[in-house]
This record gives structure tokens, C-alpha cells and sequence, in this order.
């Protein structure tokens, strides 16, 4: 305060209009994620395993806007 520097509170981590858009994302990941554990009977243990191959297959599968996947609009 004596040099004359302000001083910022960051938003809560609960505001949710803060974090809305990843908490979309987190649902979409765990809406695809979730089956496939489901369907081939895997533990738990490979829960990261099916987020990260939910990952894949959002990324390649076409979106509600563009007839095309994410990687063909960012690759071509």
C-alpha cells in the first residue's frame, strides 16, 4: 500500500461462473468415459486410462456445429 500497489482477490474457486466451461467439459469427458469402463468390465484402476481414450475419441469424432472433427478444422 505505501508504494502504491493495489491489491487483488481472485474469484472464488466456487464460483461457477468462473469455472462453468470446464465443469462442461468434465461432464462430456466423464458421459463418455463412464460406458466404456462399464462395457468391458475394467476396475476402477483404469479409470485415467478411459478418460484419456474419451479424450481421443472427442477429438476425432464431428461436432454439432461442423460436419467435421476437431483435428480436421485444427489439422485440415
Amino acid at each position: 500500500m505505501s508504494m502504491e500497489i493495489e491489491v487483488e482477490h481472485p474469484v472464488e474457486t466456487y464460483v461457477h461462473a468462473q469455472n462453468g466451461l470446464v465443469e462442461l467439459w468434465i461432464k462430456h469427458l466423464k458421459l463418455v468415459a463412464r460406458p466404456l469402463l462399464m462395457s468391458v468390465n475394467l476396475p476402477m484402476s483404469t479409470w485415467r486410462y478411459a478418460i484419456l481414450h474419451a479424450t481421443g475419441l472427442i477429438r476425432i469424432k464431428p461436432t454439432s456445429y461442423h460436419n467435421y472433427s476437431i483435428m480436421q478444422l485444427v489439422f485440415g
